[in-house]
């Protein structure tokens, strides 16, 4: 999993991942948001927004401390298709920046179609479908585990 604390727009934003399924490509999460100006006010925040109270009770007792780095711009919009009786909405977003951690560096520069709604068949058609139109690669690594790599 991942803690982090990002900035959208104004305002900071405390975000818990956790239990990864991965297929190719394709990254299952359970993901939770609050809106917190600190790591530890997120944590104390996130039980309220579905996250395991034990584990934000965990992390608070141990502490956090940074261990690597995302700074990108992402440009997003929700995209809504159908096909036939069924739909999808996801959300499409290009990312450019840098990741790494203290000692290394790397450029990120990716497209990232998030599911949201709808048929969950019907999005992964529509992600293979930009994957052949558009020439892309799928990354089977997180932006985490490539900024702890870098």
């Amino acid at each position: 999993g991942g803690l982090r604390l990002r900035q959208e727009n104004d305002a900071s934003v405390c975000c818990l991942k956790l239990s990864a399924d991965a297929g190719y490509g394709f990254k299952q999460r359970q993901e939770f948001e609050v809106s917190a100006p600190t790591i530890r006010e997120g944590l104390q925040a996130l039980p309220g927004a579905g996250a395991p109270a034990d584990v934000c009770a965990q992390l608070l007792a141990e502490g956090v401390q940074e261990t690597c780095y995302t700074h990108f711009t992402r440009q997003a919009t929700l995209v809504q298709w159908r096909e036939g009786e069924a739909s999808v909405t996801a959300e499409l977003a290009f990312d450019q920046g840098t990741l790494g951690h203290s000692t290394a560096s790397a450029p990120l520069r990716e497209v990232e179609l998030e599911y949201k709604d709808g048929s969950v068949e019907l999005f992964h058609t529509l992600a293979a479908r930009l994957e052949d139109n558009l020439h892309l690669v799928p990354q089977p690594l997180s932006k985490l585990a490539r900024a702890l790599g870098a």
